[in-house]
């Protein structure tokens, strides 16, 4: 934040995924000078240089951005639950849905079951999805897609998984071009 504006705190109050907030504070005092609501949990907030905090849509920042220019996702080379390998190369020239969760995560719950109805939806399409296990529990994994009546293979994700992929928080879906290149 500008100086003459104080120092700004940006937080998630308890454990929504619905929302934040962002106060702004005296820098000698501590006092609260300001607060504002934001209506999502992971804001993309830009400052000018007058200290105004604009909430910025990420989703239209990245449908900018011209194919040559998106970020090529990382490599992936993870061993399947079917026993399979699933490599970037195994769905290059796809366009591709990556999804990572795990079974403790509840909100994966809900995506995972609209996510497989995607996926049957678009089976003779051409388009990759590629699930991503977080848990580092095969046993947990299992019981989690068991309980929701799925039965797809899926990456066995690792201790690097969120590094790696650069995951904020789970669930993370990211949409891939046929290049391999986040395109959303």
């Amino acid at each position: 934040m500008h100086p003459c504006f104080g120092h700004g705190l940006l937080s998630t109050p308890g454990f929504t995924t619905v929302r934040s907030r962002l106060d702004a504070f005296d820098p000698e005092t501590g006092h609260l000078l300001r607060s504002a609501q934001l209506n999502t949990a992971r804001p993309t907030i830009g400052v000018d240089s007058d200290g105004r905090v604009y909430l910025l849509d990420a989703t239209r920042l990245l449908t900018g951005v011209t194919p040559r220019e998106r970020e090529t996702f990382p490599r992936i080379v993870l061993a399947t639950s079917g026993g399979d390998t699933v490599t970037t190369e195994s769905f290059r020239g796809r366009v591709t849905l990556v999804n990572v969760w795990a079974s403790w995560c509840t909100i994966c719950h809900v995506e995972m079951l609209a996510l497989d109805s995607l996926r049957r939806a678009f089976s003779d399409s051409g388009v990759a999805f590629v699930s991503i296990d977080a848990d580092h529990s095969r046993a947990s994994a299992d019981r989690f897609l068991r309980n929701l009546g799925l039965t797809f293979d899926y990456a066995l994700g690792d201790a690097h998984t969120s590094a790696t992929y650069h995951v904020p928080g789970l669930p993370f879906t990211v949409l891939l071009d046929r290049e391999g290149r986040v395109a959303q």
